[in-house]
């Protein structure tokens, strides 16, 4: 992925690459933001003509404006040092102020701030790195997410990884000179709480040996650079806890205990009484310090889950757009483009499943139709995929793009994909291609984002509203269709007798807007098992008087559902042969495949048909009132020899083999050009959910 980042560069190029683009961006910001020294006296009348039309025509409760704050001292330190590597890029970043009658200035209150990014000591300057805005009546404000605030956010981020990179070079330097980076200090008064224990402490559990363990880990936990220290009498090293190590921003103590095997899948995801694991937590802390930002990037790396959910509910995702904190979600949005990435090149064993299938023909007809709506299905687009699969290779074939006003939009599309190419193929770095026969281009549909492309995906996702959408299938009842005599109803589909299955099942959707996020602990409160999130909330409350609350809407819905199946035991295909041609077809971004795989791969659906047999004729709910039928029209095993199977061929194709080459009257062109997605803001979201599923 073309983005700004310090593994996609070595050292000088990335230095000088974030260099060219924040001057890029300071010049293109500049039309709109002058600089200090040529608009001084300007922005001096402006503001003393801003106060006089306060005091008349605005009230203090209902009136905002936005300024820019652009002085040298209302910068604050750790942003100026961070960005004199590289001498240039000035906070740019608005702030919010309330208008309380003749002064607009905020309250003189270092916690009116409720998120703030490196900085406690800015008063005016709210954080770029979550850009939620609390005012100086602490009312948190969702904010329109601007482009120019994700491409700081991505440059911060930038500029936060190499300086990494660069201490962490310094520190194995110094090591392979055999010099300690830091010396040992002094042990400090113990600390009260019992939140680590030995290696093995299970085993010494059974041995009534844990407590005198215990006591000489909370002497060994005291040490404030948290080394990792040996038992004398047994030489074992000791096991941190992994929430305290985040929360005291230890990332050389979390890596230490990493490499010596402390940090395993199931300290990742194990909660603590606050109902936070480790990822949680430094996804919670990192709107205040971008030192959790490392600690994030670097859980996700060793097997941290960005899908887990907190004690509420909520995914890191939700956090960050709760938050407005862009750096967050880049974060979290890099990882999870690696981790398809790396799905998507370890193919191994779907290639492996498509060869153990025999090679086909076939043809799937879709159609809609409604329970509500008469004769629906005869003004709704339909549409008929043709599916190639030979040795490792598969080709769907399909018409319908989209559907507006009922009316379906057809285009000549084809989606295809290759195991082994060969070497002069112009395709062959190409696992999956999307071909448009009717403007004559190719796209690979999975191909790296570029830098435009990322920051208009990052801002729609901003942008979006923190909603978590939780729909649940329940109570699923699979059982035969009977006939008025008893028996099971059968029918003649396509040459198979089919029996007929119903599907039972409730469907529970749950739709919570998340309310105001309050997480100002301090490291006694929070591993303080006595103090309640109640009395968290208290004390905030009585820091911050006038910070406003907004609580959670939630609103729960129950349907009852129902899908059919038609299905032949003795069908040539096997339900898992088929959901395997499915798992391939679905990452080239077809609707129809999507929404089928999506629906059959429900643990207890999947294994109902297993145990049935192949589905010839599907019904599944796609909305409310509305089922999409997919019917099995043609089938045809595919030989050797296909020539003598012209009629199983495509148009303009003499052979098999030629059916998975790509017409050399096709033009390749970028996904950003061919799929239109600058253009087509839900073309990204669809895209983002692929990347985040």
């Amino acid at each position: 992925m073309e983005s700004i980042s310090a593994s996609s560069s070595d050292g000088e190029s990335l230095y000088e690459s974030t260099l060219e683009q924040v001057v890029a961006f300071d010049k293109k910001k500049n039309k709109v933001y002058k600089s200090k020294s040529q608009n001084s006296s300007k922005r001096q009348r402006k503001n003393r003509k801003l106060k006089r039309n306060s005091r008349k025509n605005f009230n203090s409760d209902e009136e905002y404006y936005s300024d820019r704050n652009d002085s040298d001292e209302d910068t604050n330190e750790h942003h100026n040092e961070k960005f004199s590597a590289i001498n240039c890029h000035k906070s740019i970043a608005p702030y919010t102020r309330k208008i309380t009658g003749g002064n607009n200035k905020p309250k003189e209150n270092a916690s009116h701030m409720e998120y703030s990014s490196d900085s406690s000591d800015n008063e005016e300057d709210t954080s770029r790195n979550s850009g939620a805005l609390v005012t100086s009546e602490g009312n948190t404000n969702k904010i329109n997410i601007k482009k120019y605030q994700v491409e700081e956010a991505m440059i911060q981020n930038s500029v936060m990884r190499e300086s990494h990179r660069k201490k962490m070079q310094r520190k194995s330097r110094k090591a392979r000179q055999g010099m300690k980076g830091h010396s040992r200090l002094e042990p400090t008064k113990k600390r009260k709480y019992n939140f680590t224990f030995s290696s093995d402490d299970e085993e010494e559990e059974k041995q009534g040996k844990i407590k005198q363990r215990d006591e000489s880990i909370l002497e060994i936990d005291s040490y404030e650079n948290h080394e990792l220290t040996q038992d004398s009498s047994t030489g074992k090293i000791f096991k941190r806890n992994l929430s305290l190590l985040v929360f005291r921003k230890d990332f050389d103590g979390i890596s230490q205990q990493y490499e010596h095997g402390f940090i395993t899948q199931k300290d990742l995801i194990k909660k603590d009484h606050r109902g936070n694991n480790p990822l949680h937590l430094a996804a919670k802390l990192s709107k205040l310090d971008e030192e959790y930002l490392l600690i994030t990037e670097y859980l996700l790396e060793i097997g941290g889950n960005h899908k887990e959910k907190d004690s509420d509910g909520w995914e890191m995702t939700d956090e960050a757009i709760n938050n407005s904190n862009i750096r967050l979600l880049e974060i979290i949005y890099d990882f999870c483009v690696k981790r398809k990435k790396s799905q998507i090149a370890e193919r191994q064993q779907i290639i492996n499943n498509l060869k153990s299938i025999p090679d086909f023909y076939m043809e799937l007809k879709w159609e809609f139709n409604s329970t509500v709506i008469p004769f629906f299905s005869k003004f709704t687009p339909k549409d008929t995929y043709k599916i190639w699969k030979y040795g490792s290779s598969l080709r769907l074939d399909f018409t319908l793009v989209g559907i507006e006003k009922l009316k379906g939009k057809r285009r000549d599309m084809s989606i295809i994909f290759r195991d082994a190419p060969s070497a002069d193929d112009p395709y062959k770095d190409c696992y999956v291609l999307l071909l448009n026969k009717d403007k004559g281009i190719v796209v690979d549909p999975i191909e790296d984002q570029d830098y435009e492309e990322k920051v208009a995906v990052l801002q729609d996702i901003m942008n979006s509203e923190s909603v978590k959408a939780d729909i649940e299938m329940s109570n699923l009842e699979f059982r035969p269709v009977t006939n008025m005599w008893g028996s099971q109803k059968t029918s003649k589909l396509n040459g198979s007798k089919c029996s007929e299955f119903k599907l039972a099942f409730e469907s529970k959707k749950r739709l919570e807007n998340k309310g105001t996020d309050i997480f100002q602990w301090i490291e006694d409160e929070y591993f303080d098992t006595k103090i309640t999130q109640e009395d968290h909330v208290n004390r905030v409350l009585q820091q911050n008087p006038d910070l406003e609350i907004r609580e959670p809407k939630v609103q729960n819905k129950t349907e009852k559902r129902s899908a059919y199946f038609w299905l032949d035991p003795n069908f040539d295909l096997t339900s898992r042969q088929f959901f395997s041609i499915l798992e391939t077809l679905q990452n080239g971004g077809s609707i129809g495949i999507q929404k089928l795989y999506d629906f059959l791969q429900h643990e207890e659906i999947n294994t109902s048909l297993q145990e049935n047999g192949f589905p010839v004729k599907i019904s599944i709910p796609f909305g409310y009132t509305i089922n999409a039928k997919m019917s099995l029209n043609n089938f045809e095993f595919i030989e050797q020899d296909a020539t003598s199977q012209p009629h199983l061929l495509p148009d303009g194709c003499e052979d098999i083999s030629e059916v998975f080459k790509i017409s050399d009257d096709l033009v390749k062109v970028s996904r950003k050009e061919g799929m239109k997605t600058m253009k087509n803001k839900s073309k990204r979201l669809a895209f983002a959910g692929f990347i985040y599923s």
